[in-house]
């Protein structure tokens, strides 16, 4: 039983190695990111790439590119984008074939491409045409300066789709940091050229960086959750200020009368009146009493 798992396991590892063409629908192995000499590049800037032939393989020195991506540690294709980067593009010779030139390697079309177009009878053309230098120079190369310098995710080079692609057998990637030593990396390919109904490693992956944290695309809007509970009485508010004077109200009624009070003390004594005149027989004094005498 254990046998039968681990062939299944092959398989499958052997099955998701391989790039399928959706245009031409053939199978081609892309290969797994190359590690030499990376790490001294981690997590560090970088201010220029150059792809260049470290030696001559069956006596040719021809740099061949169908197109290069460069992503950012946002996923982002800075060879298209320059909106944050200026991305400057340049190389030692240009083969003097109609068609080719040096944008054609960042036009966007992330695919192995023919040098010829149309390509020879049943070679094949995922799109577009590829670039790719002379043979006469000593060392012939590519080069990309970025300004500012970046920490770069991943470089991905397309090859030459219609044949030839075994001329990466020659070639190195070098990477100029900010700060620290060059990082080389090779590229390794076929020994021979490969059939015409399958391309092997037409997709050369360099890993620089993994992506770290990245945020993924925000999802829909959760429904809508019960009402929450009750909360507690608020705390008393403030004193209030005091309201302006009421209307004066009308008069009350009559009182009753009022409860009698004490008994005065007694005054003092008066004085002693005068003696009064003794009156005749007829009563009181008067000039009619005074007697018989009378005045003449």
């Amino acid at each position: 039983m254990w046998c039968w798992i681990a062939v299944a396991l092959i398989l499958i590892v052997l099955l998701t190695s391989r790039f399928y063409s959706s245009r031409e629908g053939l199978v081609v192995e892309k290969s797994k990111p190359y590690a030499t000499d990376l790490a001294r590049i981690e997590n560090k800037e970088i201010k220029t790439i150059v792809i260049q032939n470290a030696n001559e393989h069956q006596g040719e020195r021809f740099i061949q590119l169908g197109q290069l991506a460069v992503f950012d540690m946002n996923g982002t294709n800075v060879m298209q984008n320059t909106t944050d980067v200026t991305v400057t593009i340049t190389a030692s010779s240009v083969y003097p074939q109609a068609g080719l030139r040096l944008d054609n390697i960042v036009d966007g079309i992330l695919a192995p491409k023919s040098g010829n177009v149309p390509p020879p009878a049943g070679r094949l053309q995922y799109g577009g045409q590829a670039f790719f230098t002379n043979n006469t120079n000593p060392v012939e190369w590519i080069r990309v300066d970025f300004n500012p310098p970046l920490v770069i995710n991943r470089i991905e080079y397309y090859n030459r789709s219609d044949g030839w692609n075994y001329r990466t057998d020659a070639q190195v990637l070098l990477i100029d940091p900010v700060e620290g030593a060059r990082a080389t990396v090779s590229f390794p390919s076929p020994a021979v050229e490969p059939s015409i109904d399958e391309y092997v490693r037409l997709v050369h992956t360099f890993l620089l960086n993994k992506l770290k944290n990245q945020r993924g695309v925000p999802g829909p809007a959760g429904a809508k959750g019960d009402p929450g509970d009750k909360g507690d009485p608020g705390s008393p508010g403030e004193k209030g200020e005091a309201g302006s004077p009421g209307e004066k109200g009308p008069p009350g009624e009559k009182g009753d009368p009022g409860v009698a009070g004490p008994k005065g003390e007694v005054g003092p004594k008066g004085d002693k009146g005068a003696s009064a005149l003794e009156g005749g027989p007829d009563g009181p004094y008067s000039n009619t009493n005074l007697g018989s005498s009378a005045f003449n």
